[in-house]
């Protein structure tokens, strides 16, 4: 899923430099594992990814684990 936050691009050429700056960051991810933009991930480039992908692994999986304890409504 990609989350973008409301830009106003109301103009023709606005929108055509979000969706370049769009397709420049996935292209970045995609070539180099370099991580820009992204929601709750401050910007990395690929070598400091790589370093800390084994624990945003380990966060993701604890996180799930966590949400199937909990009791009540989480969002999900």
């Amino acid at each position: 899923m990609i989350v973008t936050p409301h830009l106003a691009a109301s103009t023709e050429e606005a929108q055509v430099k979000v969706a370049q700056e769009l397709a420049e960051t996935l292209r970045d991810y995609f070539m180099t594992g370099a991580v820009r933009n992204a929601v709750n991930l401050p910007a990395l480039d690929a070598e400091q990814f790589k370093e800390l992908e084994p624990y945003l692994l380990l966060c993701e999986t604890l996180g799930s684990f966590v949400s199937q304890l909990a009791t009540g409504a989480t969002g999900n």
